[in-house]
């Protein structure tokens, strides 16, 4: 194909694409929903499920000792968890420990700092338990809420944990199964809608294609400006689902860090590092979404 045919075919396809704004406008909507529920679910999905990982890897279980534990049933807790297969590492952190962890935390904090009066700490003694994979977390946790140490531990911080990690599993779940249904749903809509706007116009420029026969254009030259058509669809439908994709992620970021107590999934780490490739993952779906189901317009319909 020449440069001076390209040219014409782009401009044969422009033309009709506005020409049939009504049937345009529809097939761009209707492409710009199915993109952004793509991205939308894409894009959710993978960071929910990656800080769903990260925070698995990076657990620790703490146990908080009461202040009637003895130094020695602390210690024995201690070495009773070395010993065990699935613990990595055991870290005793002590009130001194606890009481400068908070300081270098809180230093600018004077509500915070006033807690602490006269030579009084409040803080427990803690262990720090390291697992060694995050698949027996669960298993090492149950092991801790054993009776026989109830008397000694204050409290034991996976609870807290494992909430977070089991909304973060629900929402990948959610996310996944609805993405899924809801763009097969939408991408079935787009290719009849988009395969039916197209039929109309091949209909609505019948006379000019009988034309065009007659002075023996190609198949190329006459099939050409539909498909052509249809990607602008995808192309515009891009422009507008990228936009609503960016507006949509400030509306749902703070809701969803609301939902898991403050952890922040992301969202905005993914999305700034990663917005050409959504941009281009989008560009590519609408493209092939389009290209697609103008040919089977064409090939069906134009003789």
């Amino acid at each position: 194909m020449t440069f001076v045919t390209l040219r014409r075919v782009l401009k044969m396809s422009l033309t009709g694409f506005w020409r049939n704004n009504w049937l345009s406008l529809t097939g761009t909507l209707v492409m710009t929903i199915t993109l952004v529920i793509i991205s939308f679910f894409f894009i959710l999905s993978i960071t929910v499920n990656r800080t769903a990982t990260l925070l698995k890897d990076k657990i620790d279980v703490i146990v908080y000792f009461k202040d009637e534990a003895s130094a020695d049933q602390v210690s024995e807790i201690e070495q009773l968890l070395k010993s065990r297969p699935d613990v990595k590492e055991v870290t005793y952190v002590s009130k001194e420990a606890a009481k400068q962890r908070f300081d270098d935390m809180n230093h600018l904090n004077l509500e915070l700092s006033t807690i602490f009066t006269g030579t009084e700490n409040p803080l427990p003694r803690s262990l720090e338990i390291k697992p060694v994979q995050a698949e027996t977390t669960e298993k090492l946790f149950n092991y801790l809420k054993d009776p026989s140490f109830s008397p000694l531990i204050k409290k034991i911080s996976y609870e807290e944990n494992k909430s977070v990690i089991d909304r973060l599993l629900k929402l990948t779940t959610f996310f996944t199964k609805t993405g899924l249904i809801m763009s097969t749903v939408f991408i079935i809509i787009s290719i009849l809608i988009i395969f039916n706007t197209i039929k109309l116009a091949i209909f609505s420029r019948k006379d000019e294609i009988e034309i065009m026969r007659l002075v023996g254009a190609t198949d190329i030259f006459v099939k050409f400006p539909f498909i052509v058509e249809g990607m602008l669809y995808g192309f515009f439908a891009t422009i507008v689902a990228s936009i609503l994709v960016y507006f949509g992620y400030l509306i749902v970021s703070p809701l969803l860090n609301n939902y898991l107590s403050g952890i922040d999934i992301g969202l905005s780490s993914f999305i700034g590092g990663n917005l050409p490739l959504i941009i281009i993952g989008q560009l590519l779906v609408g493209l092939a979404l389009g290209a697609g189901c103008s040919y089977l317009a064409t090939r069906r319909y134009v003789h």
